[in-house]
């Protein structure tokens, strides 16, 4: 890479950095995130009030912002009396609610809180962001490595040939069941390596990957990583683009973390760096 084609890659990825900084800065961003309640059989009161069984930390929420009943895999929301909760942009007193894994999930709004229920395995939650919180301005800004163009390394993208599946593990202690995509093959140090890598969607491929520097200043969970297939099977693995999971920030997420076949016995110093505990106060 000559003078000037570093530079220019030097400054496409502190844009790219800067624009991940501001996006979990966005409303209903990560760092908007406020809580997450399990949702067992039964009805559930919601509201700022410390009588309600989900109470709601956030000078936004009524004392009663309604109930919420389980009946098996259906649930559903009643407001509170005299409280207007809008459903997909349209005031309901009552509804029965699709999750975050319908292709048109539904969410209840209140002022500045949003709502939406997930679906994790068998469980059930109610996550709800509160837009007004100060940690959308307050929280530091991500943390990296310097740009090191020798962590952008020539690859082999090997498209699965079959159907073929892996299991995922999350943060729950629960795993899913995902399609391999295909398997990216690299060279470090002098080894060979090959990374499991998930759709993206739009011709990329996601790698969850875990290396020897997790917890001695990457997230200890292991960090994300797009790679683009434009090029088809000669592809670009940048590990300056390394950026960690939604739970770095949050603790009110359910992050996926890298199946064990994904777990590189090497230091990958490049890319985001660890901050520090989210603050779930």
């Amino acid at each position: 890479m000559n003078s000037r084609m570093t530079q220019r890659y030097i400054k496409e990825l502190q844009d790219w950095r800067a624009e991940l900084n501001r996006s979990i800065r966005n409303e209903n961003g990560w760092l908007a995130l406020a809580g997450l309640f399990w949702v067992e059989e039964g009805d559930h009161s919601i509201g700022r009030s410390p009588n309600c069984d989900f109470v709601l930390h956030s000078a936004e929420a009524p004392e009663g912002l309604g109930v919420l009943t389980r009946r098996g895999q259906t649930v559903s929301f009643e407001a509170g009396r005299g409280v207007t909760v809008e459903i997909n942009g349209h005031p309901l007193k009552q509804a029965e609610l699709t999750a975050d894994t319908d292709p048109d999930p539904d969410f209840l709004t209140y002022n500045d809180l949003r709502f939406v229920l997930i679906k994790r395995g068998s469980r059930i939650g109610l996550r709800y962001w509160d837009n007004s919180r100060k940690e959308r301005v307050a929280f530091p800004d991500r943390s990296w490595y310097p740009v090191q163009p020798e962590y952008r390394l020539p690859a082999q993208f090997r498209q699965a040939e079959a159907a073929r599946t892996i299991q995922i593990p999350d943060v729950l202690g629960d795993s899913t069941e995902e399609t391999v995509l295909g398997e990216i093959q690299f060279e470090f140090e002098g080894t060979r390596f090959s990374l499991h890598a998930l759709e993206a969607g739009e011709g990329r491929a996601l790698v969850l990957f875990g290396d020897e520097t997790n917890g001695r200043g990457t997230y200890p969970g292991g960090r994300f990583l797009v790679v683009d297939l434009a090029d088809g099977e000669q592809v670009w693995l940048d590990f300056n683009r390394a950026y960690n999971p939604p739970c770095a920030f949050t603790p009110y997420a359910t992050c996926p973390l890298p199946p064990p076949v994904n777990r590189l016995p090497v230091e990958i110093a490049a890319g985001e760096r660890y901050i520090s505990n989210p603050d779930p106060a």
